[in-house]
């Protein structure tokens, strides 16, 4: 039995190294059948999976899973995708003339550990500019999706949780809470008719993190949902739950504890979920 009850949170996923292009079609399909939000997948799979169906492309991603053992700083180096600012950038216009309508950037989670006043974070600088970029692809992209105006783009930077003591997922919820602020403040914000909408996604999915139960599990996210209620008062912010969710009765937990704030489940398992609910 397909249902529609969490149809529209899902990003229907697959970020496997070793998938084939007919592997993400066969994706797009699914998607189209049970109605989720997106097919989350590696970016350079978006153009030809863009006009099957609607995607978001992660950016900055791993091509391995990897084993955390208890140096966050030295796991960071290995982990993530060593890019350069223009490196990233050129991955997120690329994803974005591609046809993705979603973001998913990786974010360096050890610059967490920097004790530097939020604006001049490395991550802060990172996520205005691709908010930056995104708005001077306006009349690209307008475009390319065949709208007049008001083209919708979410940016749901990934914050790799599992790695992160209380304090620097408060750090990283007020990191995202400024970033939000400053685009308001934009000009553009007002004048552009891409509008950019903002979500805290809390796993890759490709850690291998002995202290965590799942990526997502209740705790996480309920503490995530409190930081943001504290900081990001109009809640402009809403959360993307990943990692580990496989079950109908952990995502309707999840729903739950997010309430109004859950905008995405990030979920390979999303068509399971479904049909048991």
């Amino acid at each position: 039995m397909i249902t529609q009850t969490f149809n529209h949170f899902i990003d229907h996923t697959n970020l496997k190294p070793e998938s084939k292009l007919e592997d993400l079609i066969v994706l797009a399909k699914e998607a189209e059948v049970f109605r989720f939000n997106s097919v989350c997948i590696r970016p350079e799979f978006i153009k030809a999976i863009s006009p099957l169906y609607k995607c978001s492309a992660v950016i900055n991603f791993p091509r391995e899973k990897m084993k955390f053992k208890d140096n966050l700083e030295e796991f960071c180096d290995q982990f993530f995708v060593k890019h350069k600012l223009e490196d990233m950038l050129s991955e997120v216009k690329m994803a974005l003339r591609d046809g993705a309508l979603e973001l998913d950037p990786v974010m360096n989670v050890k610059h967490l550990l920097e004790e530097l006043p939020v604006k001049s974070n490395h991550l802060y600088e990172e996520l205005m500019a691709i908010i930056q970029e995104t708005l001077k692809l306006e009349r690209e992209l307008l475009d390319l999706h065949q709208v007049e105006s008001s083209l919708k783009i979410y940016l749901k930077p990934i914050w790799s949780c599992e790695l992160l003591n209380d304090q620097q997922i408060k750090y990283s919820v007020e990191i995202l809470n400024a970033v939000a602020k400053a685009y308001k403040n934009m000009p553009e914000f007002e004048h552009s008719s891409v509008k950019i909408f903002i979500a805290y996604k809390n796993s890759t999915g490709f850690i291998d993190c002995e202290s965590a139960e799942v990526a997502a599990n209740a705790g996480l996210i309920r503490a995530i949902k409190n930081y943001l209620d504290f900081y990001d008062n109009n809640s402009v912010i809403s959360i993307k739950a990943a990692g580990g969710i496989k079950t109908y009765e952990h995502a309707l937990e999840l729903i739950q504890i997010a309430k109004e704030r859950l905008s995405h489940l990030g979920t390979s398992s999303g068509i399971k979920i479904c049909e048991t609910s």
